[in-house]
């Protein structure tokens, strides 16, 4: 049976219970520890010869980060008393405040990147996000990547689903308000293939011309070792495809299945795809740090495919499918190209 169904984690209540009081007793004990951890963390960064204190930066994210999200459980929990203790939570009216909720912390948790470690980005091509319905796939290499389509999407007026790995559950803030609106939470281990193609199905199968379904088809943050793990797997059942994976250098070859299940319960719904550099490496907490601050802008650039312009047949859009992952890693490499010349 699968391990994961069979955890007590699986109860939203019992896993609320866990995740709710965990968070809260971490963020205090930053805060408790900051007048010593702070001045500590100042010397070891300048004995590291690090004047910009990525240390002392990544607490202090640690810390806002930890406020924001108790203080957004704080808010969800009275939102959930005014629903009518939850009766009301599937309501037009309830829907647009979580979705309103949703815009608002995502741009604060984008300026606090900003303010605090110093990311910079820029989003080019948002004018193709309209009109929807949209299938939005994304590369995926950070945490930071999954809030991009987030922003621009709501930006322009479309409501936005997502298909997320049903690990993050442990995040309250994401459990809670990403149960609350139309989401789903993918289990990855294989055990329910079908069961989960099906789901997402439901989850698109009623997109208007203001909603968008946000998927990442690689279904990880990629390294060489899970993309040669990935390439093996495909020869076992697509030998044809091998050499194309193989030749992917910045990107996780496309896993279809979750993308073509959207793509067939939302038969009127255009593509774009979800372009960024600059977040490759930051895949583990100490890849961050050693990255803090950030010092290169990233990209992010849009491309819209009208739906008349994908195949329909499952082995066509394979093909489609990879065409398009090659014409993104190559897009990759050519920014960082540009990027290296600059310097």
């Amino acid at each position: 049976m699968n391990q994961m169904a069979e955890s007590p984690m699986r109860n939203p209540l019992t896993r609320r219970l866990i995740t709710v009081p965990a968070t809260l007793a971490l963020t205090v004990t930053l805060v408790v520890l900051a007048p010593v951890a702070l001045p500590l963390m100042v010397i070891v960064d300048l004995l590291r010869l690090r004047p910009r204190l990525p240390l002392v930066r990544g607490w202090i994210f640690a810390i806002a980060y930890g406020v924001l999200e108790c203080a957004m459980l704080v808010v969800v929990a009275i939102m959930w008393v005014v629903s009518g203790f939850g009766l009301a939570l599937t309501s037009g009216p309830s829907r647009r405040a979580h979705r309103a909720l949703q815009r608002w912390w995502v741009g604060r948790l984008l300026a606090l990147l900003s303010s605090v470690l110093g990311l910079r980005f820029s989003i080019e091509g948002v004018e193709h996000l309209t009109p929807g319905p949209l299938m939005v796939l994304g590369r995926h290499v950070s945490l930071v990547d999954t809030l991009f389509p987030a922003l621009a999407l709501s930006d322009s007026g479309l409501s936005l689903r997502y298909v997320l790995k049903r690990e993050l559950e442990v995040v309250p803030l994401l459990d809670v308000v990403g149960h609350r609106l139309p989401n789903y939470f993918a289990d990855r281990s294989g055990t329910d293939t079908e069961g989960e193609l099906a789901a997402l199905s439901r989850l698109a199968s009623d997109l208007g011309q203001n909603d968008s379904v946000v998927i990442f088809p690689e279904g990880t943050r990629g390294t060489e070792e899970k993309r040669a793990r990935a390439v093996e797997r495909l020869g076992e059942h697509h030998p044809e495809l091998v050499d194309r994976a193989a030749a992917l250098r910045h990107t996780m070859p496309p896993r279809w299945g979750g993308t073509f299940a959207l793509l067939d319960a939302a038969p009127e719904a255009d593509v774009v795809v979800f372009a960024h550099h600059g977040l490759a490496g930051l895949r583990g907490l100490r890849a961050i740090l050693a990255a803090l601050p950030f010092r290169r802008p990233v990209t992010v650039e849009l491309w819209r495919i009208p739906r008349c312009d994908i195949p329909d047949g499952h082995a066509e859009r394979r093909e489609w499918l990879f065409d398009l992952w090659t014409r993104l890693d190559v897009w990759v490499e050519e920014q960082g190209a540009s990027v290296r010349s600059a310097l």
